[in-house]
């Protein structure tokens, strides 16, 4: 995805971030190929990140190669993450948090101005053709902590909450599709989290866990699409191939492009075509990797003494250690970065909401 935005829990966007860039799947929802991710931690120490990716399976290729790293990041110094972009050229940018960024803001989080740092990754990620991340705090009635305009300039907003029915377990939960400007919102997915590892394992779309009405037509569809990644079909091929009927056929396809499952091509004139994309050299075209509905996101690989990619620059003075930390989100031990003056042109950014009653994720 480009330009978009979303909010997620650390763990969750960890383990996002290590199937993108392995260039495998998610339950049903397969990548297009292998990706490079940029993390803006400001919320967790060196120390704790470390062992956190260390525990989800990253390996030492993993962390240089695909994945690099810089500390205590504020929004008040934009030229660093254009800097980052410009020489890393990441596919896809994590920031945590939006209320650590934002520590020196001189604005409140109920003030509309308080979301500028969104606007201008927005307009980045458009220029480096890049997606934003960005965890945020949620307040106690489940909402996106301040100012509305937070939630209004980003194009997506994800939750991830605590699955409240009575035959839950505590470690059961639900991934939501809360807002949307490309796919079905409204969609709820269910997870399970594995305190011991923090993998997830993906458990479906609620309410068809078990299978449904024309759930094995899709599952035909998504195993016939994975295995000709790039070659396009319309419904009428693909409801050929599979044995049923064209209307039919178009119904499902429309709901698996509208869930984000299967691109779509569509032409004035001509019929709708439907694909799998991936974009990668063809020894990694995972073209034997079906669709499955229970994935775990956890392999342990990862030295504790591996260095971060990305190390913080800049001398001790640039990292003034009595500038105020926001007590709620900033760890203690989490240096920030150098702060320079206002960047010239303004671009716009993102962001992503956690709290202990769930998170949220936006795309923007």
């Amino acid at each position: 995805m480009r330009e978009h935005f979303f909010f997620v829990q650390s763990p969750i966007a960890y383990a996002i971030g290590k199937i993108l860039i392995q260039g495998t799947q998610l339950g049903s929802f397969l990548t297009t190929g292998k990706r490079k991710i940029l993390y803006y931690q400001g919320d967790e120490s060196p120390g704790d990140m470390l062992q956190a990716l260390d525990s989800m399976g990253y390996s030492e290729e993993d962390i240089g190669d695909s994945v690099r790293v810089r500390f205590g990041w504020s929004a008040e110094n934009m030229p660093t993450l254009i800097q980052d972009l410009k020489e890393f050229q990441p596919e896809l940018v994590f920031i945590d948090s939006l209320s650590t960024a934002n520590r020196f803001s001189i604005y409140r989080e109920s003030e509309m101005e308080y979301s500028r740092p969104i606007l201008e990754m927005n307009g980045l990620a458009t220029q480096y053709r890049t997606t934003f991340v960005i965890i945020h705090h949620m307040n106690k009635g489940g909402e996106v902590r301040g100012t509305t305009a937070i939630r209004n300039a980003v194009s997506e907003v994800w939750t991830l909450s605590k699955d409240k029915k009575e035959t839950a377990t505590s470690y059961d939960r639900i991934l939501e599709i809360d807002k949307s400007r490309s796919r079905s919102s409204g969609k709820k997915y269910r997870m399970y989290f594995n305190p011991e590892d923090l993998s997830f394992t993906f458990l479906g779309e609620e309410g068809e866990e078990f299978g449904g009405p024309g759930q094995s037509a899709k599952d035909s569809t998504l195993e016939l699409l994975a295995s000709h990644r790039n070659i396009k079909f319309t419904s009428e091929e693909i409801a050929h191939r599979l044995g049923i009927s064209k209307a039919y056929a178009r119904r499902y396809l429309g709901e698996l492009s509208a869930d984000g499952l299967i691109s779509v091509l569509r032409q004035p004139g001509k019929a709708n075509v439907y694909f799998l994309a991936y974009e990668g050299s063809p020894k990694d075209h995972p073209s034997d990797h079906h669709p499955s509905y229970s994935v775990s996101l956890a392999d342990n690989s990862l030295q504790t003494n591996s260095e971060v990619g990305i190390k913080k620059r800049g001398s001790p003075q640039d990292h003034p250690s009595d500038h105020p930390k926001n007590v709620d989100t900033a760890s203690d031990t989490a240096e920030g970065d150098p702060r320079s003056g206002e960047n010239s042109e303004k671009i716009p950014s993102t962001e992503i909401s956690e709290d202990k009653g769930g998170s949220r994720i936006t795309f923007g």
